[in-house]
């Protein structure tokens, strides 16, 4: 609780004395060098350059030491990396693109030949530290400078032993017995012992009386410590043969405990009540004798002045409506466009879309040190449009697909490498993958040649388009007037077999056809625009119908499941889509719009609790 309280202390407070010494191991300090440690420890060596691995490189850019010498810099290496999901990046690449932190990247990202390098290395990052320290005006920086100074006498203590010897020590063996050195180093703070406000241990508090007092974490296991295993000798044996236990330490504790507040005309006691990483919370017992004994023996002893009881407010989780404002609507009117994942977002829960779409609340996600389902999908769809985009507007037959076969199997690193440039996010990764990727990289191929295989049992067809852009206009009525909103998409695949135009639609997650046993296409769109199970076909109806209306032909919709590879395309209907289904679609897509642009219909939580358990907002509405 020491720094929490340094820091807490307000600016009226002049005079200041700390008489506890406090663990280095748990100053800000220590954990950048056990960072640095880490990073050097973990490094890659790729011919002449070092590469370091992004969680090494992110948690010592946010280390306060680091990050406040530059925090705009800092931030933007940290999202940089997050952005374009670099596992492994050179100091090179740092400080090319960050000028204005290069004087930090050069003293940290450099890794000592042997020990003697490493003290010097230690030695330049920590007057390069101490300086950006000495600059800052804040008060508690005379604390951070008891922190250099010991970590410098130490270091000169270890500079002394190793100059005494001829052995050239390794880095790794210098960072043990540095480590080994500064792990139970306790730093001791200076000030004036007789005047202001005194900081103190239990046990430097003897034979000293004050007339305030504030005990900080009177709960059990701190005050007192009790069964602390320090010792290798039982506690039947040390009690056998009268030595010494916890329960000495505990009378000593009591002893001063009691003694303290003897003649103190003030106490504030105080313990913490919640089960956490600081404590059990169940409070001390030297509060229930208090309490029980105390109380009856000195009636000068007011209980109420002693023990208080912090009152935490109850929150109740109501539910979270946002009612739409003029703002909000005109957020809604100067939307880009609308895509078939925003409607199908807005379908499962009003309130995803509003945080998505309109505040702005998307999460960012961490580098992805393995490709993630997304990532996985991203990759099949960017491999597919490479194979096929020279062949548009050619017939594919049997020799094509062999032939695209055969690319792959001899040529398959490049391709990757071609769709990993394509892809956010991906463009630092190499096909040279490890690992899991490699499993991954492997799967792919195998994937994409069962795609040929069943492409060539489909042929002969002929490609229209990949991935292409589909653009509509949609009247909106609002209020009795009349706007018209961008609708947008992206097909995988347009092509034309026996005379029929098909979309299809690469799947590689689940995907469950919802589209067999409909008692009647008022019940069948309702499901489409209601169920979140049936957002595969809410996409494929949407492309359709923009395909219908800018093209005016009949166009039949299928799916390629590719966890379901062998049984191929998955058609929605046996022939081209009915005009009658294109227009109830149309119907639906009419009344949805309207309901989004109501200023009298909120964006409400969804009722359904499965709609929940993957959603990134969850911890927002109170549905963890």
């Amino acid at each position: 609780m020491l720094i929490p309280v340094l820091h807490s202390i307000p600016s009226s407070i002049d005079l200041l004395n700390v008489t506890m010494g406090f663990p280095f191991r748990n100053s800000t300090l220590y954990n950048l060098l056990e960072l640095i440690r880490n990073l050097h420890k973990n490094v890659r060596k790729s011919g002449r350059s070092m590469e370091f691995h992004y969680k090494d490189v992110i948690h010592v850019f946010m280390n306060p030491y680091v990050k406040f010498y530059d925090a705009s810099a800092a931030y933007e290496i940290v999202n940089n990396i997050k952005k374009n999901n670099i596992v492994y990046i050179t100091r090179a690449k740092l400080m090319k693109s960050h000028e204005s932190i290069s004087g930090i990247i050069d003293k940290i990202f450099v890794l000592p030949e042997n020990g003697k390098d490493a003290v010097d290395y230690l030695y330049d990052l920590l007057d390069l530290l101490s300086e950006s320290i000495d600059e800052s005006s804040e008060d508690f920086v005379k604390f951070e400078r008891e922190y250099f100074f010991a970590v410098y006498e130490h270091l000169n203590h270890l500079t002394d032993i190793f100059s005494k010897t001829d052995e050239n020590i390794d880095t790794e063996t210098f960072w043990r017995i540095f480590f080994e050195v500064v792990r139970n180093l306790r730093i001791p703070f200076t000030g004036e012992p007789l005047h202001g406000l005194q900081l103190m241990g239990l046990p430097e508090t003897r034979t000293l009386d004050f007339d305030n007092l504030f005990i900080m974490s009177m709960n059990e296991g701190i005050i007192p410590a009790g069964d602390v295993k320090s010792s290798f000798i039982p506690y039947s044996l040390r009690k056998a043969f009268r030595l010494p236990t916890f329960e000495d330490e505990d009378c000593l504790t009591a002893y001063n405990f009691y003694r303290l507040l003897q003649r103190a005309k003030n106490v504030y006691l105080i313990y913490n009540t919640e089960v956490d990483v600081f404590s059990s919370g169940e409070k001390s017992r030297f509060l229930l004798q208090m309490e029980n004994e105390l109380v009856k023996r000195n009636t000068n002893v007011k209980l109420d002045n002693i023990i208080t009881k912090a009152k935490i407010p109850r929150f109740s989780h109501g539910v979270i409506s946002i009612p739409k404002d003029e703002k909000i609507i005109n957020k809604l009117k100067e939307k880009k466009h609308f895509s078939p994942s925003d409607l199908i977002i807005y379908n499962s829960c009003r309130l995803k879309f509003y945080f998505r779409n309109l505040a702005g609340l998307d999460i960012q996600q961490g580098v992805e040190e393995y490709f993630s389902p997304s990532s996985f999908g991203n990759i099949v769809h960017a491999l597919a449009h490479i194979l096929y985009k020279d062949y548009k507007g050619k017939i594919i037959d049997k020799e094509v697909i062999n032939k695209l076969k055969q690319e792959v199997e001899l040529n398959y690193d490049k391709l990757l490498k071609i769709a990993f440039e394509n892809l956010e996010g991906l463009t630092e990764l190499e096909p040279e993958l490890t690992g899991k990727n490699l499993l991954y990289k492997n799967v792919i191929k195998k994937l994409m040649l069962k795609i040929l295989d069943k492409d060539c049992e489909d042929t002969p067809f002929t490609i229209i388009n990949l991935e292409s852009e589909i653009k509509g206009k949609f009247p909106v009525k609002i209020d009795g007037s009349k706007l018209e909103v961008n609708l947008y998409g992206r097909i995988d695949r347009i092509d034309s077999k026996g005379g029929q135009i098909r979309i299809i639609d690469y799947k590689t997650g689940y995907f469950m056809m919802n589209n067999a046993g409909k008692k009647s296409i008022d019940e069948y769109f309702e499901h489409i625009f209601t169920d979140p199970s049936y957002k595969e076909t809410f996409q494929a109806y949407f492309y359709a119908y923009l395909y219908q209306k800018n093209n005016r032909k009949p166009v039949r919709i299928a799916i390629y499941p590719l966890q379901r590879i062998n049984e191929g395309l998955s058609y929605f209907n046996e022939n081209n889509i009915p005009l009658e289904e294109i227009d109830m679609f149309e119907e639906k897509l009419e009344q949805l719009m309207a309901e989004l642009f109501s200023a009298n219909v909120p964006f409400t939580q969804t009722e359904d609790k499965n709609n929940c358990m993957f959603c990134i907002y969850k911890s927002i509405c109170y549905k963890e």
